[in-house]
């Protein structure tokens, strides 16, 4: 039900956690690619699957930075000119 609202307290826990999970994503987001770059080049026997795999955890943190912003957006409160 869209019409119910939100306890302060919960949206404030959400507020968090979102901002929390896209700030640590966005580091080990980095941290995955950096590794995966440093594989590109490499005539190692497992670089390639070393530089997939970083690829991929690189490419989910980066869902988990979109997930994170998009909770904090939804925890925005609007002010109605209305209300009074």
């Amino acid at each position: 039900d869209r019409a119910r609202r939100l306890e302060p307290h919960r949206a404030v826990n959400r507020l968090a956690f979102g901002r929390a999970a896209a700030y640590v994503a966005s580091v080990l987001g980095g941290a995955y690619a950096g590794y995966a770059l440093s594989w590109v080049d490499s005539r190692a026997e497992l670089a390639g699957d070393r530089v997939l795999w970083s690829g991929l955890a690189a490419v989910a943190a980066l869902a988990v930075v979109v997930c994170g912003v998009l909770l904090e957006r939804a925890c925005r409160v609007r002010l109605d000119d209305d209300e009074a």
